[in-house]
């Protein structure tokens, strides 16, 4: 059974406009010139020039980028106001998140494992003094003890016969 182009793109058609009722519309593009085109770059390469400067001294960056491009003999302008990111109040950059993660995660896991492999050690003598080895100590009997006394029950052996 052969199926015919037209009811493959019926079929594609369906599929495609049964999960929504309207179409997404994209707003026209601007068209822009070449002569206006080099102005952006321009104003783009000056700004992120200017940009990089302020992140190495830690100021803010503000300014006009005048550009002429040449062949066509026109002249453009941008203006521009940033920030510069990632530059504190202070005029210093702050830590590096992964310092502050390493930090955070890194060292207590460290002294973790340094006061579970040392008993005589700086973290393992503090636990003990503010009492918190006992507490899973404690915690954790209540799981590694036994639920009954006797785990097997006591067979009589010559009801069964055991071969040594």
């Amino acid at each position: 059974m052969r199926i015919s182009s037209r009811q493959q793109t019926n079929t594609k058609q369906q599929l495609s406009t049964s999960s929504t009722s309207t179409k997404a519309t994209v707003p026209p593009r601007k068209t822009v010139t070449p002569s206006e085109r080099a102005t952006l770059r321009l104003a783009r390469k000056q700004q992120a020039a200017q940009t990089m400067q302020a992140q190495q001294s830690g100021g803010t960056v503000t300014g006009t980028v005048t550009g002429t491009v040449t062949g066509t003999g026109t002249a453009g302008s941008a203006t521009f106001d940033a920030t510069a990111v990632g530059v504190g109040a202070s005029g210093k950059k702050p830590m590096d998140s992964r310092i502050i993660f390493g930090l955070g995660v890194g060292l207590p896991t460290f002294l973790l494992g340094w006061g579970i492999m040392d008993e005589d050690s700086p973290p393992a003598k503090l636990a003990r003094m503010v009492g918190l080895t006992g507490q899973i100590e404690g915690f954790a009997d209540q799981f590694a003890r036994p639920v009954r006394d006797i785990l097997l029950p006591d067979w009589p052996v010559s009801q069964f016969q055991l071969l040594l």
